[in-house]
Parts: C-alpha cells; sequence; structure tokens
C-alpha cells in the first residue's frame, strides 16, 4: 500500500533550507569580491611596480548562499603569483569555519622591450634598435625585458623583425664583467665591511656569482657581481 504525506508549504520550504542560512543572512558576494580583489591587486602592485595598469576580472559564478557571513577570513594565493588566470583560497575563521576557491584574472601593462628595427641573427643590438612598447605581461610566456640597458650589445639567436618582443630565450646577453676585469671585492658580515682588489676569473652578469683572485692573497674567492665595477661576499 502507497501512502503519500502532505507537508504545508511553510514546513516543506523550512526543510528544504534546513542548514543554509537565509539569502539575507548569506555572505555577500560584492564584499567577498572586493577583499579578493584589493588583495590582489595590492600584491601584484608589489610584484609588478613598473605596471601602467592592473586590471582585475572575477570568473566565478558560485552562489554563496549556503555560506554564512564572514567576519575574519584569510586569503591566499593558490598559484604564488599575481598574473594571469590564478586561484584565490578563502577561508573564513569567524564566527564559522567554511572555505572556498575563487578564480580571477590578472592583466598588467607595462612597458616592454621590443626591436624598433631588424637585427640580424649574431649582431650586437644597439639602442637604436630598441624601444619599449605596452604589452599584456600576462601575455608574454616566455619572458620579457622591462629595460633596454642590459640588451646593449646582447646577441639573437635569430633573425628578429621590427616590433618583435625581446624575449630570454632568443637573445645572449653581452657580459657585465669579463675575465681579467679588475673589481673591488666587499666581504659583508654584520658589523663588518672589508674591500680588497680582485680580478675576474670568468665572465658574469649582473647578479651572478663567479671566481675572482684577490690581488693581494692570490686566494680564489666566490663573489656575486653588484655592477661593472663591484662584487659583493655577504657573510651571514
Amino acid at each position: 500500500m502507497k501512502v503519500t504525506f502532505f507537508l504545508p508549504a511553510t514546513l516543506l520550504a523550512s526543510f528544504l533550507s534546513w542548514g543554509y542560512p537565509s539569502p539575507a543572512q548569506a555572505q555577500d558576494r560584492q564584499l567577498l569580491m572586493n577583499a579578493v580583489e584589493s588583495h590582489a591587486l595590492q600584491q601584484a602592485e608589489l610584484q609588478f611596480p613598473m605596471a601602467q595598469s592592473i586590471d582585475i576580472s572575477h570568473r566565478s559564478n558560485q552562489s554563496l548562499n549556503h555560506l554564512t557571513p564572514c567576519q575574519d577570513w584569510q586569503l591566499t594565493n593558490e598559484n604564488q603569483h599575481w598574473l594571469g588566470n590564478i586561484r584565490i583560497r578563502v577561508q573564513c575563521q569567524t564566527p564559522s569555519n567554511w572555505q572556498l576557491f575563487w578564480p580571477i584574472q590578472i592583466n598588467v601593462e607595462q612597458n616592454i622591450v621590443v626591436l624598433r628595427q631588424p637585427a640580424g641573427r649574431g649582431e650586437p643590438l644597439t639602442a637604436e634598435q630598441l624601444g619599449l612598447q605596452p604589452a599584456n605581461l600576462a601575455q608574454q610566456r616566455q619572458g620579457y625585458f622591462s629595460e633596454i640597458e642590459p640588451l646593449i650589445g646582447a646577441r639573437l639567436s635569430r633573425n628578429g623583425q621590427t616590433g618583435a618582443t625581446i624575449n630570454p630565450r632568443m637573445v645572449t646577453l653581452a657580459s657585465l664583467v669579463s675575465r681579467g676585469d679588475e673589481l673591488d671585492i666587499i666581504l659583508r658580515s654584520p658589523g663588518i665591511e672589508l674591500k680588497a682588489r680582485g680580478r675576474a676569473l670568468a665572465n658574469g652578469q649582473a647578479g651572478e656569482q663567479i671566481d675572482f683572485q684577490n690581488l693581494a692573497t692570490e686566494q680564489r674567492v666566490r663573489a656575486r657581481i653588484l655592477n661593472a665595477d663591484t662584487a659583493v661576499i655577504e657573510m651571514q
């Protein structure tokens, strides 16, 4: 025998919504979007201080009606970078414990180095051949350069046409320091700074560590190139 029960409309609505806050009590969607956007913008500005503009768009249409309003939440970037498509983990601490992943897209417009004139493979680049042009960094998947000076004297691995973006894969940078160059070697440790003259034993770029020979003691040391005149050894 089949028995059918009929529930009053108010009781049925109460049953179906059991365990969920009413829309008026649910997490405000715009409030969450504002918090995510503000946090992402702040981090992107730190990562890209030379940016001309930063645009953040939300890619989520998920409902928040099942979540109670949060008074204390933590925002974490799951991708460890602030460019292109990323996911923000939103964790609520108070008054209830919940979390979700909120996808956003960050587009950063910044000047990058391009060819203003054609350049042949293996030919040293000149300042006249290079220029700056605004571009969306999210689309520069092979990398880019934001300054012209480090590329002067660099050589292309293939022919380049006018307007081409210079990326690290297509260029061999000229050495800032060449084997045999003499530089000031600075030894830094807490409360102490010593200076000696040294001779480079290899070619190197700014920020690169290479071997030097101390001209006074003839001892071999390893130091990081600071600029064309100075290398540094940092002791902790």
